[in-house]
């Protein structure tokens, strides 16, 4: 099976403007928050949603909105080396 690669800066921002919200986000908020094509954008929060548990809710409006209730703890890319400034 082929993977394809993601774009790491991309990614980057769409997490960035990820971890600001509070509440639910959608992919067109994101998109203009973000500055990023729309397709990029919405590959991009599927994969986020998969490493920080994120969740999906649909409005009534049928838009989906993502949320991370659980924090941005990654499932694959662990907690890397910390220094802690004495």
């Amino acid at each position: 099976m082929k993977q394809n690669k993601i774009d790491e800066r991309a990614y980057k921002k769409v997490i960035d403007v990820l971890k600001t919200q509070k509440q639910g986000i959608t992919v067109a908020d994101i998109t203009a928050k973000t500055a990023l094509p729309l397709e990029t954008v919405k590959e991009l929060v599927v994969v986020a949603s998969d490493e920080y548990s994120g969740r999906m809710q649909v409005t009534e409006s049928g838009e989906i909105l993502y949320s991370f209730p659980r924090g941005f703890k990654s499932k694959y890319r662990g907690l890397g080396v910390t220094v802690k400034k004495v």
